[in-house]
């Protein structure tokens, strides 16, 4: 027996030590963010309880950085240079914001693309509900300035609101506006006031972090925000990502959360017929199946999967 206990011991080394370190911090952070969410429900006199994580910095889900597949995900598609807004809810700290932003100012818009969309002036726009991590998200987006200088082709849109309210409850956190400069074409602006619709929509970490009750509303909101035709005369929807996780291959009824596990199949429960557009149009997968990104987080290999969505009739 001790043999077999000197052997095992040659194969932890300090790297496992340091992962089962970390694994255990996260699952006691996921575990104190349960249990704010459980006394925020004791006592409703208590601030919103996703304020009161980003005040206290418990924020196991940030990862610090810009998500890597986003970018990675968005250069494969055909119809990126057609996107003209962007919205990302639930964006905590901005980098994904930023990141985005910073890709479309520094792409190079083709002779080909000019002729094809109305304008490459965009506009992406940040939604969270806290709003430490609105004053979080403008820190990033202000280093990145510094560091980059400012943005010339790209607006930045920082809102505070409930998601499921809709954009005429959101309020204006902070606009970072581009340069007065004009390319050939007028510059994207998001009307808040007339039911703004969106080009392009992801989300990470935000499905997973409703309760499963209120994902029907998810998908009706998300039929809501996106765009059902990209300009007048491109017959073609915006795209929604969703880059699933904490992913399991079958629903789960007895997950606690948040953060709450999450199937393909409650992506589809969520965004059934029952969540249609105006043209009776519901959001469905355009590849055959979820798959996982070459860009996955290392530690969430297995449990984060890529679903691409847009516009199409049911098919009989």
């Amino acid at each position: 027996m001790k043999q077999m206990i000197v052997f095992a011991k040659r194969f932890v080394t300090s790297d496992t030590r340091d992962q089962v370190s970390n694994n255990n911090t996260k699952e006691k952070l996921v575990h104190r963010v349960r249990q704010v969410f459980q006394e925020s429900k004791r006592d409703s006199s208590t601030i919103d309880p996703w304020e009161r994580l980003w005040r206290d910095g418990l924020t196991p889900w940030d990862l610090g950085g810009p998500t890597p597949a986003l970018l990675s995900e968005v250069q494969q598609r055909p119809n990126r240079h057609l996107w003209r807004t962007a919205l990302l809810p639930g964006c905590g700290s901005g980098y994904d914001v930023v990141s985005l932003a910073r890709f479309w100012d520094d792409y190079q818009v083709t002779k080909k693309e000019k002729q094809d969309t109305t304008s490459y002036q965009r506009t992406v726009v940040g939604l969270d509900l806290s709003e430490t991590s609105l004053h979080r998200a403008k820190q990033i987006l202000d280093e990145s300035v510094q560091t980059h200088g400012s943005f010339s082709r790209t607006n930045i849109l920082l809102y505070q609101g409930d998601f499921f309210a809709g954009p005429s409850a959101w309020h204006l956190f902070h606009s970072e506006n581009t340069s007065s400069k004009r390319d050939t074409f007028d510059p994207v602006s998001v009307d808040f006031t007339n039911n703004p619709t969106f080009d392009f929509i992801f989300d990470y970490t935000f499905f997973c972090a409703i309760p499963p009750e209120r994902r029907h509303d998810w998908g009706r909101v998300m039929t809501q925000l996106l765009s059902q035709k990209l300009h007048d005369s491109i017959d073609q929807s915006g795209e929604l990502l969703t880059l699933m996780f904490p992913y399991v291959p079958a629903p789960r009824t007895d997950s606690p959360g948040p953060p709450y596990l999450v199937s393909f199949q409650d992506y589809l429960a969520a965004l059934d017929n029952t969540n249609r557009s105006e043209d009776g149009k519901s959001l469905r997968l355009t590849t055959p199946s979820p798959y996982q990104s070459k860009d996955v987080v290392e530690s969430r290999f297995g449990q984060e999967m890529v679903g691409w969505w847009k516009f199409e009739s049911k098919k009989e």
